[in-house]
């Protein structure tokens, strides 16, 4: 665990509720923040009695979702100008941009909702939704039930797996990646199928 690690968990340990909201709402607008090291050590204060699960979870939701919906703003309103020229300074260069963005265009709903689970990932699809000029009501469709999932899986998994809080985030650090990359080849290989199958209909339609 990092020294900046130590910090924030001591201040989350001093002061609760607040330095969640504030961490998780700084995490998702780019800054690096441990966001599931936070969470899961808010389930694991829950477990000790330090904190009550229904507010820690509202709390970690709405900073979250705030976060996302405020990259999204940013997005919308300055769009690429605004990442080509401070972009860095958030670990969000360029190149990393529109890799993300060409794979936005053909899964953005899907990225929008798992995004969250992917360190990196989750920091682009907000801005990539702004950029894309999506409603903001569409966003929120997707971005809402995965901020909820996202902090209750992680405080969930703190609070049942208490003092081995740490070792389980390390176990997802390591594979996360890799699930990421089986979601969207399943995800490609389904939405391959569906279109297939909609072009297989209208041909036999056409044909009748």
């Amino acid at each position: 665990m990092t020294v900046v690690q130590d910090y924030i968990l001591t201040f989350i340990s001093a002061y609760g509720y607040i330095i969640i909201f504030l961490t998780m709402f700084l995490g998702l607008i780019g800054l690096p923040i441990p966001d599931e090291v936070i969470m899961m050590f808010a389930g694991y204060l829950i477990s000790k009695g330090k904190l009550v699960f229904i507010f820690t979870v509202v709390i970690a939701f709405l900073g979250s979702f705030i976060g996302m919906s405020f990259s999204y703003l940013i997005g919308q309103l300055f769009g690429l100008p605004l990442i080509e020229k401070y972009g860095h300074r958030f670990f969000l260069t360029m190149d990393k941009y529109k890799k993300v963005q060409n794979w936005f265009h053909k899964f953005g709903k899907f990225a929008i909702m798992i995004g969250y689970f992917f360190p990196g990932l989750r920091h682009v699809t907000a801005y990539s939704a702004g950029v894309s000029k999506w409603s903001y009501r569409s966003f929120s469709l997707y971005a809402l039930p995965g901020a909820l999932v996202w902090v209750a899986t992680f405080i969930l998994l703190g609070f049942l797996f208490e003092d081995q809080w740490q070792q389980l985030y390390d176990e997802f650090h390591h594979w996360s990646w890799l699930v990421l990359t089986v979601l969207l080849i399943s995800g490609g290989s389904i939405w391959w199928l569906y279109r297939r199958r909609r072009l297989i209909r209208r041909k036999s339609e056409k044909e009748t």
